[in-house]
């Protein structure tokens, strides 16, 4: 009977032991979320960091950008979560738990849940300033387009005026032309008077 139950054991200890390596551990879970907050930061600010602005607007526009990374970043910290988020349940879960959490998912896709979750809690956070930052980029980049539009309007006028004042100057020969021969015109028909 001892012999029974020590093969028992040996068996249940070599099994939870293969199960146990197959699993993946509270660190690699948490390496993972790491990497992955830090790509959904990075895609969630895309469309505001590295825009390029108007003068006016580059000060201002790089507060509202540096606010809107600084809340993303707070709310998406991966080692220092905020309490309640998903984030932090997750990075609580032991070994046993990981599993029992994740289930038959593979870690990538247990981790892509969280992590879709944390968004939207963290979008009352970050959202409106990411949103005041678009909003104020787009601002910005009209101002960027009607100048653009305003300096191809002035080169299109300087054009214009250039080729006037060629017309004028062929003009003002002429005019020039025409008061030599009125002149000589005028002292032939003085002349033919006296």
């Amino acid at each position: 009977m001892k012999k029974t139950l020590t093969l028992i054991a040996a068996a249940l200890l070599a099994t939870t032991s293969a199960f146990a390596a197959d699993q993946p551990t509270p660190a690699q879970a948490k390496a993972l979320v790491r990497s992955k907050i830090t790509a959904k930061i990075t895609d969630r600010l895309k469309g505001i960091k590295g825009v390029a602005v108007d003068k006016e607007c580059q000060v201002d526009f790089a507060k509202a950008v540096a606010k809107a990374e600084a809340s993303e970043r707070r709310c998406n910290n991966a080692d220092n979560p905020p309490a309640g988020s998903p984030v932090a349940k997750f990075n609580a879960l032991n070994n046993v738990q990981l599993a029992s959490f994740c289930g038959n998912k593979t870690l990538e896709a247990c981790v892509d849940g969280v992590i879709a979750e944390q968004a939207t809690f963290c979008d009352a956070q970050s959202k409106p300033d990411i949103d005041a930052a678009t909003a104020l980029r787009d601002k910005c980049v009209k101002f960027v387009k009607a100048c653009d539009d305003s300096k191809k309007e002035l080169a299109k006028a300087n054009a214009e005026i250039a080729k006037l004042e060629q017309q004028l100057a062929a003009e003002k020969t002429k005019a020039a032309e025409l008061t030599r021969k009125s002149a000589a015109l005028c002292r032939i028909a003085e002349r033919l008077k006296d």
